[in-house]
């Protein structure tokens, strides 16, 4: 075999497993912070209106 088409192998095997874990992260696990990342912008309104 050609040295490239190995590398071109490797590279495409590394590419699959990245792509099958980020699916799997998407579907499967479960994120403990909202969809905002829990900043709290979304507070400050709710103060200035209560000051």
């Amino acid at each position: 075999m050609d040295i490239q088409l190995i590398i071109v192998f490797i590279i495409g095997i590394a590419v699959a497993v990245k792509l099958g874990y980020e699916i799997y992260k998407f579907f499967f696990v479960k994120k403990d912070s909202p969809y905002c990342n829990g900043c709290t912008m979304c507070k400050i309104p709710d103060t200035k209106t209560k000051a």
